[in-house]
């Protein structure tokens, strides 16, 4: 999660400065110093996370994210006709949600401008449209995941008569 950058040094006669990677020591020892302290320096790396509609349209920007610092996944922009958005994967041929929309998220890889691929997880959505049949009132419309139950609906009312349920013709 963090790249070297170089040493800071501090004598035993006051000298301070840095050292470059692979520089030579030995022009520190020209003052005599008996006590050399080195102090690694390092740089916080930042990594992107790419956001693919995976048979969906539309766009969305990609996120930079610093190592050691949490941050929440962007909120999906993407759509997909007759479909619903359940989540993120980490494979183009992943059914298994891995990241939630606007998860907040950390470390998710330690390689300096590293990618981070996310794809977006569909899942068939069926729209039901009730027929009141004259009735008011009540719920008109539901979208159902397919392979789940529908939720309750409020029932409608119409004068004179008593409601008994919907029929699928």
């Amino acid at each position: 999660g963090h790249n070297f950058v170089n040493w800071k040094y501090e004598t035993d006669t006051n000298q301070t400065g840095l050292l470059e990677p692979n520089n030579d020591l030995g022009s520190l020892f020209s003052a005599n110093p008996k006590t050399v302290t080195l102090t690694a320096q390092w740089n916080t790396i930042s990594y992107n996370v790419v956001y693919h509609a995976n048979g969906g349209t539309g766009t969305m920007d990609p996120s930079v994210f610093k190592y050691d610092e949490e941050y929440q996944l962007s909120l999906n922009k993407f759509d997909r006709a007759g479909y619903k958005f359940i989540g993120w994967s980490t494979t183009q041929e992943g059914t298994s949600v891995i990241y939630t929309d606007g998860q907040r998220v950390k470390n998710l890889t330690d390689i300096e401008n590293g990618i981070i691929n996310l794809y977006a997880v569909w899942g068939i959505a069926y729209t039901i449209t009730f027929d009141k049949m004259g009735g008011t009132g009540g719920t008109d419309s539901v979208t159902v995941m397919y392979g789940e139950y529908p939720p309750e609906i409020e029932t409608p009312t119409k004068e004179g008569y008593e409601f008994i349920g919907y029929y699928d013709n």
